[in-house]
């Protein structure tokens, strides 16, 4: 019992990230602009240099919550009724879940304006939003 009310909980705290996830994307969507986005290219330069690689990996702390989808499904391993063919696809579908949303909000949140000011504060999403949708609204 204890497995499976883990595992219902992780899949609605998971659903529920998804969905904010899909409405971030769905309210910033009609300000994005390819422009803004691709603005001040790499690293402060037009073109990708040497330069923007340093910046690339400064990132991956960031991205270390794909992994955590990971462990959940090695959790519920043990209690899989077919893990030989649940489990492979389990992960494959998380990770491409995770891929999915994430280059999603990236665009997305980029292209909602200039993305300099986002880049070094700890709630882009919502300063993104509030490029769009103003200060005041709820």
């Amino acid at each position: 019992i204890g497995v499976s009310i883990a595992a219902t909980f992780e899949l609605l705290v998971t659903l529920l990230a998804v969905i904010e996830l899909l409405v971030f994307m769905g309210v910033v969507a009609p300000g994005f602009s390819l422009t803004n986005f691709v603005a001040h290219g790499w690293a402060g330069q037009e073109t990708f240099s040497l330069a923007s690689v340093s910046g690339i990996f400064a990132a991956i702390p960031f991205a270390i919550w794909f992994f955590l989808a990971i462990e959940g499904v090695a959790m519920a391993a043990e209690e899989a009724k077919d893990p030989r063919r649940t489990i492979p696809r389990a992960d494959i579908s998380g990770i491409l879940t995770l891929v999915v949303l994430a280059v999603g909000v990236m665009v997305f949140a980029g292209g909602a304006g200039d993305w300099r000011p986002l880049s070094g504060i700890n709630d882009p999403l919502p300063q993104a939003m509030k490029m769009l949708v103003g200060n005041d609204s709820r």
